[in-house]
């Protein structure tokens, strides 16, 4: 059963809903792209029985000017350390290589493969620093 609001609330609901569904997506660090913002309006426009909403490139810019949100690149991997992890990582790994001679330890990093990465470029808002986390490296 769908809720019912008033013509001149809804699109103020689909507005504030969006930005916080938006905010609360970019506190984890998770790239926004334009595309995913205006599905996630119409997903909510919808839930509100606002049937002839279209999240247009006219509604993105200008959701984009009320928030203050810009387009920008992600920079580094500054948030994908736990140092925690790393320390308890290193200690397996001493026992893990202690069965194998020298010889028959080998390091690979880095691999160029990464056709599940996320993207390099989010929606921001324009004073947030947009730092990412390390690039999934499926193959």
């Amino acid at each position: 059963m769908r809720r019912k609001f008033s013509k001149t609330s809804d699109g103020a609901l689909v507005d504030k809903v969006t930005f916080e569904w938006f905010c609360r997506a970019r506190s984890y660090n998770l790239p926004v792209s334009g595309p995913l913002l205006q599905e996630k309006a119409r997903e909510v426009a919808n839930e509100v029985g606002l049937e002839n909403f279209k999240a247009s490139n006219g509604w993105l810019q200008k959701f984009r000017e009320r928030h203050n949100i810009s387009f920008k690149n992600i920079c580094g991997e500054g948030n994908s350390v736990d140092t925690s992890v790393v320390e308890k990582w290193l200690e397996k790994l001493k026992t893990l290589i202690s069965e194998y001679e020298p010889k028959n330890i080998f390091n690979c990093d880095e691999t160029g493969l990464f056709f599940r990465a996320l993207p390099d470029k989010t929606l921001c808002l324009k004073n947030e620093i947009c730092r990412g986390g390390k690039i999934a490296k499926d193959r």
